[in-house]
C-alpha cells in the first residue's frame, strides 16, 4: 500500500513533460495492470494539461478521465473561447452520461473587453447545456450585460438546477442588473453561498431592496456578499446566516439595523464605504446609535467585525468578538476619535488597523490604540501611507513614535506596511516638504531592514513573526520574518 506521499509522487511524475509517452509505455507493456494504476494517479494530477496528455492515450482513459476533467469548468471569454467551445461539443455528445460530471462551473466576460459576437453561439450553447448538468453545486457568471442576448430567455434553462448551493454573479450596467434580478427570481436551488456585485443605478428600482428578493433563499444562506446595490429594510429571518459582506452599499439607518436584526446566529460582519442616511449621520451621539434604538439584543456569536470605523461608532455594537479589522482615516482633525470606542466596546483580541496617516499633528501615535484594549491584542495589522504627508517633522521621529504603540502591545503577529507614492500636483503653491525626506528615509530601511526587524524583535519581547512591506513609488518589497529567542539572545530568521 502506498503512501499519499508516495502517490503523490507518482502523480508528480505524470506530470512531467514526458507524460503522454510514459502512459503509452505503460499500456502497451501491462494493460490491465497500468490501467487501474494511471487511472488512480490521474487523481492527483494538478494541471489540466497532464490531465488530457493521458486522456490521449486509449478512450479507456479518456472515459476515465472525463470526471475529472469536467468536475471543475473554469472560462474567461474570450481569452478561452476555442475551450469552452471544446467544452460544450464534450458535453452535447453525451449529455445525459457527461452532463452530471460537472460539478463547478464559471464563465466570465472580462468588463474590459468590448462586444464579441463570436461568444453568440457559445452563450446559446452554453443555455442548452445548462438544464443537462443536473449535479451543478457552484455557478460563477460574470459580465451578464456583455454576452446575454436579451431577446434570449436563458433564465428558463436554469428551472432544472436545484443542487446548486455557491452562486456568484456580476455585472457593469443596469442590463447586466436586470439579468441577475431574473436568475435570482428563477432559481429554486438551496443557495448556501452567495455573491452578487452590480452596478448601482438610482433610476433602477428592480434591485433596490435585494434582500426582500433574496427572502427565498432565507432558509439555506449561511453566506452573503454583495457590492455595489440597495438594500431597504430587511423583515425575514436569516437562521443560518453566518458570514455578510455588504460593500459600497446605498441603505438608509432603519434598513441597516432590520437587516443586523434579521441574522441572530451571525459571526462574521463585513460592512464598507456604505452610502446614504448612515455615512451623513456619524456624528450623533452614542446615545443615539441605530441598535440602541432598535433595542437591539447582544451577538454573543460574533466573531469578527471589519470595515469602516465610522459604521461601526454609528451601529454602536456592545459584544466581545475576536477580531476587528478597521480603516481609520488620521488625515484631518478629528473631532471625536470613534476607534476608541468601537475597541472599548468589542474588546478583541485581533486587531487589524489600516491607518491612512498624512500627518502626525492630527492624533499621538501611542494613543491609537487605548491603554485598556491593549492588553489582549497579539495580532495587529498597521498601514502607514505617507504619500500626502505636509508636516511629518523627522522620519525617525515617526519610527520611534510607531515603535513606542508597538513596546506596549503583547504581541505574537506584526505586520507593518509603510508607503509612499511620489504624488504629482498641479498646485504648485503647496510643495511637498517631506517627500524628499520619507523617500530617502524609506529607501535607507530597504537596505538596513534586518537590523529595524532585530530592533522590534528585542522592544516587542512576545513577537513571533514579523511581517515587513516597504512600497515605494507602487513598488512592493515584502519580507517574512520568524523570530527565536534563546538565553536572552533573538534570532531573526527570513521565511
Amino acid at each position: 500500500m502506498h503512501s499519499s506521499e508516495e502517490s503523490r509522487s507518482n502523480a508528480g511524475s505524470l506530470s512531467s513533460a514526458r507524460g503522454h509517452q510514459f502512459a503509452c509505455d505503460l499500456s502497451e507493456s501491462t494493460p490491465l495492470l497500468n490501467y487501474d494504476i494511471l487511472l488512480c494517479c490521474m487523481h492527483f494530477l494538478i494541471r489540466k494539461s497532464d490531465l488530457l496528455s493521458i486522456m490521449r492515450t486509449c478512450y479507456a482513459l479518456y472515459e476515465g478521465g472525463l470526471p475529472l476533467l469536467l468536475r471543475t469548468v473554469d472560462s474567461h471569454l474570450p481569452k478561452l473561447l476555442l475551450e469552452m467551445d471544446s467544452f460544450l461539443m464534450c458535453i452535447s455528445a453525451d449529455p445525459t452520461r457527461r452532463g452530471p460530471m460537472v460539478r463547478s462551473f464559471k464563465l466570465i466576460y472580462p468588463s474590459f473587453f468590448g462586444s464579441y459576437d463570436n461568444t453568440s453561439h457559445v452563450i446559446r450553447t452554453f443555455a442548452e447545456v445548462l438544464p443537462q448538468l443536473a449535479n451543478l453545486t457552484a455557478l460563477e457568471l460574470g459580465g451578464l450585460d456583455r454576452w446575454f442576448n436579451p431577446d434570449f430567455n436563458f433564465e428558463s434553462a436554469l428551472d432544472g438546477l436545484s443542487n446548486i448551493q455557491v452562486l456568484c454573479l456580476s455585472s457593469w450596467s443596469s442590463s447586466g442588473n436586470k439579468k441577475t434580478v431574473q436568475i435570482l427570481e428563477h432559481l429554486t436551488s438551496p443557495i448556501k453561498t452567495l455573491s452578487l456585485s452590480l452596478a448601482y443605478d438610482h433610476a433602477d428600482d428592480a434591485y433596490q431592496n435585494l434582500f426582500q428578493m433574496l427572502s427565498r433563499y432565507a432558509p439555506t444562506l449561511e453566506s452573503i456578499d454583495i457590492t455595489k446595490a440597495g438594500l431597504g429594510p430587511a423583515d425575514t429571518v436569516y437562521p443560518q446566516l453566518k458570514n455578510l459582506r455588504i460593500n459600497e452599499i446605498f441603505v438608509d439607518r432603519i434598513s441597516i439595523s432590520s437587516l443586523l436584526t434579521c441574522a441572530p446566529n451571525l459571526r462574521v460582519l463585513s460592512i464598507d464605504r456604505l452610502h446614504g442616511s448612515v455615512r451623513h449621520n456619524l456624528d450623533r451621539s452614542r446615545d443615539d446609535n441605530i441598535l440602541a434604538q432598535q433595542n437591539h439584543p447582544p451577538w454573543h456569536g460574533l466573531d469578527e467585525i471589519q470595515g469602516d470605523i465610522n459604521v461601526f461608532y454609528a451601529l454602536g455594537l456592545k459584544c466581545h468578538v475576536r477580531l476587528v479589522g478597521i480603516r481609520v482615516s488620521l488625515s484631518r482633525d478629528i473631532a471625536f476619535r470613534p476607534w476608541e470606542c468601537v475597541l472599548r466596546d468589542t474588546r478583541p483580541s485581533v486587531i487589524e488597523m489600516s491607518v491612512e496617516l498624512t500627518n502626525f499633528k492630527v492624533v499621538y501615535i501611542p494613543d491609537i490604540i487605548p491603554i485598556s484594549s491593549r492588553q489582549n491584542v497579539t495580532h495587529f495589522s498597521f498601514y502607514v501611507d505617507f504619500s500626502y504627508a505636509r508636516e511629518f517633522g523627522t522620519m525617525d521621529s515617526a519610527i520611534d513614535h510607531i515603535l513606542l504603540l508597538l513596546g506596549s502591545l503583547p504581541l505574537e503577529f506584526l505586520m507593518l506596511s509603510l508607503e509612499w507614492n511620489e504624488c504629482d500636483s498641479s498646485d504648485d503653491s503647496e510643495p511637498d516638504t517631506g517627500g524628499d525626506t520619507t523617500y530617502l528615509f524609506l529607501l535607507n530601511l530597504v537596505d538596513d531592514h534586518v537590523n529595524f526587524i532585530r530592533r522590534v524583535a528585542q522592544l516587542v519581547p512576545t513577537l513571533e513573526t514579523m511581517v515587513l512591506m516597504i512600497s515605494i513609488d507602487a513598488g512592493p518589497s515584502a519580507t517574512t520574518w520568524k523570530v527565536r529567542r534563546s538565553a536572552g539572545d533573538v534570532e531573526i530568521r527570513e521565511e
